[in-house]
């Protein structure tokens, strides 16, 4: 049930207007590459780029859907844990921005790369499916409008 997409192979660079050509592709086969290595039959379909930049001729040339958020949990500036006490003070903080922000549709973008983010997904996907949300891939909440080289964002 889960999906893969590409994002960037070493997160440095922004993908906006400073960045060039040459550096952009290269992420992005450093990236395909990687995928395909352990995953060779895989179709790519989505790409995230860092920080949510991508310029309007780059998102029409892509060969992958461009997907945004519109719920930003915030995960990375809440993932310091210098104490038990602070890090369950940034888990509820990250669990509060999802909380009030999610909607039906919502795209939430969380970072698995730090412990409070699991820590404050657990707590979300509890709650979210108490109150009765299904959970789904990006292609299965896109369904029909979902193509290459648009930039899409739910919610």
């Amino acid at each position: 049930g889960w999906e893969l997409g590409i994002h960037a192979f070493t997160h440095k660079y922004s993908f906006g207007s400073g960045c060039s050509d040459d550096l952009y592709s290269s992420e992005i086969q450093k990236t395909e590459d990687a995928i395909h290595k352990y995953l060779p039959d895989y179709e790519i379909k989505l790409f995230r780029p860092p920080y949510g930049e991508l310029p309007a001729d780059r998102t029409k040339e892509s060969p992958y859907a461009v997907i945004l958020w519109s719920v930003d949990s915030r995960d990375w500036e809440y993932s310091g844990a210098s104490t038990p006490e602070k890090r369950d003070e940034n888990v509820q903080t990250i669990v509060y921005e999802v909380l009030s922000n999610v909607q039906d549709g919502s795209i939430v973008l969380m970072h698995e790369i730090y412990n409070n983010s699991y820590l404050a997904f657990c707590e979300i996907l509890k709650e979210l499916d108490k109150e009765g949300y299904e959970f789904v891939t990006v292609s299965e909440l896109l369904g029909d409008k979902f193509e290459a080289g648009k930039k899409f964002y739910r919610g």
